[in-house]
């Protein structure tokens, strides 16, 4: 099922000017990937998709269930060093597909 944003907009309460303004896209299955320049919204667009901030005006739809990642690179996951040292096939192929390599979880 895909996810459809028609013509948001969003402004923070101390900010002047909308963060977002009359932003559409539809995100299909699967993994998606936000690029821009710091500050751009990327992760404004990201907290609205998923519920965690309500647009001033416009729409996302259908609701689906979703999980928002905080971007914190000071504190490592908890299960990272699980994930680390994990040799399975799903463990191996998903730091493959991540372009994670060896040793990215001890720095």
């Amino acid at each position: 099922m895909q996810l459809s944003l028609q013509h948001l907009a969003y402004a923070y309460p101390s900010c002047v000017n909308p963060v977002l303004r009359d932003v559409s896209a539809t995100l299909p299955c699967g993994w998606t990937g936000l690029v821009g320049d710091n500050g751009c919204g990327k992760s404004t667009l990201a907290r609205v998709a998923c519920g965690r901030l309500a647009p001033d005006s416009g729409a996302v739809a259908p609701r689906l269930f979703s999980i928002y990642c905080e971007q914190d690179a000071t504190a490592a996951p908890d299960s990272l060093h699980d994930f680390a040292v994990a040799y399975d096939r799903d463990a191996v192929a998903l730091r493959r597909d991540l372009g994670v390599e060896e040793d990215w979880p001890w720095r």
